[in-house]
């Protein structure tokens, strides 16, 4: 097995918003913006100037003052995070687009390893950020290499999700809302949240794929966001159906 940071993965602290005293917004916007967050200011003809860094996500409207005092105050706590090993709060302290980035550099010590060579504890905390990603595809380098190995495991999976996949039939039938350049790793076992996912987005090429699997190649299963998902390598599915959901 490779070698890893020490798992320590506890709760992860409440973040609490930097005290702003008596400054006014105003003062705030006219602060100037600290230097190590001006590479990541983005503009926009429509929008304005909005900011996206590791620790501080501003999409419009970037008030210099509050940026700056959100950054140091992270800054500080990913620090005593990384001191003390609390790899959730060192991965969940960053905004959500850059949590699997975090823990791979914090957690992992910048080696991306297959899930099946980590311990249960570490898994649990990838599940926790799967669940709370929305940019899988951007990610796709990072989740391939996590799931390259299996080895029959259950590798990711919330309290319910290890209960309902004890209760899975050898063979099963999954849905999926399938996207130009998506990571096809996420299914679903209800067909309705298939076709919720196949119009999610306006795009022209939208298709509900249907399925089936056998159980040993699933391995993930999270139900706590209502979606009954299952993740499950795109080449062990034999599609049965597919139509377009426009």
């Amino acid at each position: 097995m490779a070698h890893v940071a020490t798992e320590n993965v506890t709760p992860m602290n409440s973040f609490k918003m930097p005290n702003l005293g008596a400054l006014d917004l105003q003062q705030m916007v006219d602060e100037p913006l600290l230097p190590e967050l001006e590479p990541y200011l983005r503009h926009d003809s429509a929008l304005g100037k909005g900011l996206h860094h590791p620790l501080v996500v501003e999409p419009i409207g970037v008030v210099n003052g509050l940026a700056n005092r959100i950054y140091t105050s992270k800054t500080i706590a990913l620090q005593q995070a990384i001191a003390t090993q609390d790899w959730e709060t060192a991965t969940f302290i960053h905004e959500r687009p850059y949590r699997v980035e975090a823990f791979v550099k914090y957690a992992l010590r910048g080696e991306c390893i297959a899930l099946a060579d980590l311990s249960p504890e570490l898994r649990l905390l990838v599940t926790r950020i799967w669940s709370d990603s929305e940019n899988h595809h951007e990610m796709r380098l990072y989740w391939e290499r996590f799931f390259a190995k299996q080895d029959g495991k259950l590798l990711l999976a919330d309290e319910r999700g290890r209960e309902l996949y004890e209760t899975l039939p050898e063979v099963l039938t999954v849905y999926r809302g399938d996207h130009l350049d998506s990571l096809r790793i996420s299914w679903s076992l209800d067909k309705a949240t298939g076709e919720f996912f196949a119009k999610r987005y306006n795009e022209r090429d939208r298709t509900l794929l249907t399925g089936t699997v056998k159980k040993e190649h699933i391995y993930g299963v999270l139900v706590e966001r209502h979606e009954s998902e299952v993740l499950v390598d795109m080449r062990h599915v034999n599609i049965t159906d597919r139509r377009s959901a426009s």
